[in-house]
């Protein structure tokens, strides 16, 4: 039977003329060599490339950190976490507190803060024992404060709703439901202590169950946490509710998400902030249609995110790349062989120079003009470096170089834009409780849990970064939610910060 070369072998065919680059013979005897053996080689040739490749791909996945991917540093084995830290710079010095250092102590509180003043006087000279009087024009005396707390004892109240009966119609009247009593068997104090313990803390709740009993004396069982954990997620509605509105409007965003166990199904637990706002909400997608849901599909300002591709809904001049993320994946391609290697090398190198020169920006060494004219042949050299990449045979360099070729002007957007900063660290850092959260629990339970996740996280956030006390806010917002009153905001003062 005749075999037609073309259609058996379409890829080798071409290649039957010149002696492949590695032959350990020259290019004479390739030449001689029957076309059969000639194609038997090359296939065989192309069979090892594609084993090196998979090789190369498994070896880089033996080696992931968090240092070159997105895993979190907690899933670090010993030997990564060791290679992470810095190897310590030999002194010759004993640990601790070197000779002639300046010592720190504590600051005392102004007298007028003090709860109470305590005198306590010598009663004879400690020369001559002869018994001294005080002095009150002449005092000299030491300053020393001491901080205590009172051990906690909760307090009961009884509210009885009389009936009274009428002589004139002969009938009962019960007084109706003061709008100052709660419904529930806590007060206010106790639900948003319990709310700040579960949210804020992150205690299971027989942790909490157990620290109301033995710290505040308080009885109360795993229901009724539940309970209360719920009756606080609904007076913190409208405040969030405002949060999110205001994020819309913000001029830069800063996003991420994190997975999230919701009735054992898996959900997303994203996260928008801004400078003085972390708003957070609970999803079962990780989709275009989400993000759109938290940050609104007219939303005009810059997205500062990860590559992750729901963000592509948003144009590359709307947007801006993390290069936190971006070093994980240059630390990726360095630690493999070959051109990858190279690549990922040049690129790190590009990454050292951005943030030398943004946090001499930061510390206000230069303007930002001058910022942007430092970094125009560092942006020249990038471009250089990602075609490069891209015309390369390397399909994963390349396949990552035309990503970041599309989404060059994200890369940049720190540069130009004021609020804008070239990493995502605030949305890490807004999810890093969630996620510690996600470690010590089974996540919630019910959409009702959910929606306090969401809520409570959105609150504990944002009171931090506006140096506010999350618990008064608690309790706030319930007191207004119980005698039906305006709830405290979320919203800054200054409602053209973001």
């Amino acid at each position: 039977m005749r075999i037609n070369l073309k259609e058996e072998y379409p890829n080798q065919i071409d290649k039957l003329d010149d002696c492949p680059r590695g032959m350990p013979f020259p290019d004479r005897v390739w030449i001689i060599t029957p076309i059969l053996a000639r194609l038997t080689l090359l296939t065989l040739l192309d069979y090892v490339e594609k084993l090196e490749e998979k090789i190369e791909d498994l070896k880089s996945r033996l080696n992931i950190t968090s240092s070159n991917s997105s895993k979190p540093p907690s899933s670090d084995s010993l030997r990564a976490m060791k290679n992470r830290k810095k190897s310590p710079v030999v002194t010759g010095r004993k640990k601790g507190g070197q000779m002639g250092h300046e010592g720190k102590s504590r600051d005392m509180l102004p007298v007028e803060e003090v709860d109470g003043i305590i005198d306590y006087y010598p009663e004879e000279c400690n020369h001559c024992g002869h018994p001294l009087k005080i002095d009150i024009k002449n005092r000299n005396f030491i300053r020393h404060q001491v901080q205590e707390i009172e051990l906690i004892k909760s307090s009961t109240k009884e509210y009885r709703l009389h009936e009274m009966y009428c002589r004139e119609c002969k009938k009962k009247t019960r007084v109706n439901w003061p709008s100052e009593v709660p419904r529930s068997s806590f007060g206010i104090n106790v639900q948003s202590v319990i709310s700040l313990l579960t949210g804020k803390y992150r205690l299971s709740k027989r942790e909490c169950k157990e620290l109301m009993k033995d710290v505040m004396g308080v009885e109360i069982s795993t229901g009724s946490i539940i309970a209360l954990e719920q009756s606080t997620g609904k007076a913190l509605t409208k405040p969030v509710e405002e949060a999110v509105n205001y994020i819309k409007r913000s001029d830069v965003v800063n996003t991420d998400e994190t997975g999230w166990r919701n009735s054992n199904k898996l959900s997303w637990l994203w996260t928008a902030v801004t400078k003085c706002l972390s708003v957070f909400s609970m999803s079962k997608h990780r989709d275009k249609k989400t993000l759109t849901t938290l940050v609104g599909k007219d939303f005009s300002g810059i997205i500062v995110s990860d590559r992750y591709s729901a963000y592509n809904l948003f144009p590359p001049e709307q947007r801006g790349l993390c290069w936190a993320h971006l070093k994980r994946d240059f630390t990726a391609l360095a630690e493999r062989t070959g051109f990858s290697k190279q690549i990922g090398t040049e690129l790190l190198k590009v990454e050292e120079k951005v943030f030398n020169l943004w946090n001499k920006f930061k510390s206000k060494e230069f303007s930002r003009t001058q910022l942007q004219g430092f970094m125009t042949p560092i942006i020249a050299n990038m471009d250089e470096i990602l075609q490069h990449g891209f015309d390369s045979e390397d399909r994963k360099v390349a396949r990552f170089c035309k990503n970041l070729i599309k989404l060059r002007p994200a890369l940049w957007t720190f540069l130009y834009v004021e609020g804008v900063e070239p990493t995502n660290n605030s949305a890490e850092r807004a999810l890093r409780p969630a996620v510690l959260a996600r470690k010590g629990s089974f996540g919630s339970q019910s959409d009702r849990g959910a929606s306090f996740t969401e809520k409570i996280y959105t609150v504990v956030a944002t009171c931090k970064k506006q140096k506010r006390n999350v618990l008064q806010f608690l309790v706030d917002a319930c007191k207004a939610d119980l005698y039906d009153s305006s709830p405290p905001s979320l919203i800054p003062l200054m409602h053209n910060t973001s």
